[in-house]
């Protein structure tokens, strides 16, 4: 994909995402579902490396343990987007099954535009379903934050046929019992987030 094309594939999802419902039911067919046996590749930010829990207790951590399968955890603390575009070649190297992603946080923080994360979420999704991979996206809801750049995400997995997963955090940013800071949920919260992923992804594994 040159970049032309690229550049108006994102004004494209960019402009979707602006009046697909928020509300709306996520019913788009999920490409490459049931992938069979094989690892699970949980890859992102913090929120996947698990800071803020003790080692043993990041949500992929607990996920292996809910799914009773290999997951392995490909987290990197303060990872943007484009950042972790870098690495999906590695990814694709453990010929993972399913690779849930978790991004856009540190591309919020950063005010990044949000053209440039979509257009880094596109090219990490391609490489990934192209090679057969299920691809799941763990959005985040903070509060007082705009939803303008996870809705254009969720227009984007709405178009690639990436699976939504878009309650993994809901009700945890308020709870302090569950947080270890402003962003990071503690080991009680990463079991919920985990509760929550291994609850959307067992229907189509």
């Amino acid at each position: 994909m040159n970049g032309k094309t690229l550049a108006g594939l994102v004004a494209a999802v960019v402009v979707a995402a602006m009046v697909l419902r928020p509300g709306a039911p996520d019913d788009w067919r999920i490409r490459n579902e049931r992938p069979g046996a094989g690892p699970i590749v949980c890859f992102g930010d913090s929120l996947t490396a698990g800071f803020g829990a003790e080692p043993g207790r990041s949500y992929p951590d607990v996920l292996h343990e809910l799914l009773g399968r290999e997951v392995v955890n490909r987290g990197r603390n303060g990872e943007t987007a484009t950042d972790a575009l870098e690495r999906v070649d590695a990814i694709v190297a453990l010929q993972p099954k399913v690779v849930v992603v978790t991004l856009g946080g540190n591309d919020m923080l950063q005010r990044l535009p949000i053209p440039q994360t979509v257009a880094a979420m596109t090219r990490i999704f391609d490489r990934l379903l192209d090679q057969g991979t299920m691809v799941a996206f763990v959005a985040i809801d903070p509060p007082l934050a705009s939803s303008a750049r996870m809705d254009a995400i969720r227009a984007l997995c709405r178009q690639r046929g990436v699976l939504w997963i878009g309650d993994a955090m809901t009700g945890l940013w308020q709870d302090r019992t569950r947080m270890t800071d402003q962003i990071h949920p503690n080991a009680a919260g990463y079991r919920i987030m985990a509760e929550r992923v291994a609850g959307a992804l067992r229907p189509r594994l």
